[in-house]
């Protein structure tokens, strides 16, 4: 039986604000490249490295917040912490 669950560590992280301090623009544009990767497995479940379990349609959601924050901490070369 395939259980369809991804385990994604804090490539998705729900109810706070990823922490984008260790790195820059050029590692958030990979951490876009790999929100591009988790679609395209197409979880049913996903478990981020923090916070709650993410399933069926909050998943699409969970992964546009990330892009959301990601591409403006690009845009502004700024993280959304500081």
């Amino acid at each position: 039986m395939e259980d369809n669950v991804l385990f994604c560590g804090d490539a998705i992280v729900t109810h706070y604000l990823p922490n984008l301090e260790g790195g820059g623009p050029k590692d958030w544009k990979i951490w876009l490249d790999s929100l591009d990767c988790i679609e395209e497995i197409r979880a049913d479940i996903i478990v981020p490295g923090h916070g709650d379990i993410i399933t069926g349609k909050n998943i699409e959601p969970a992964i546009q917040r990330m892009r959301t924050i990601l591409q403006k901490a690009i845009d502004t070369k700024k993280v959304p912490t500081l």
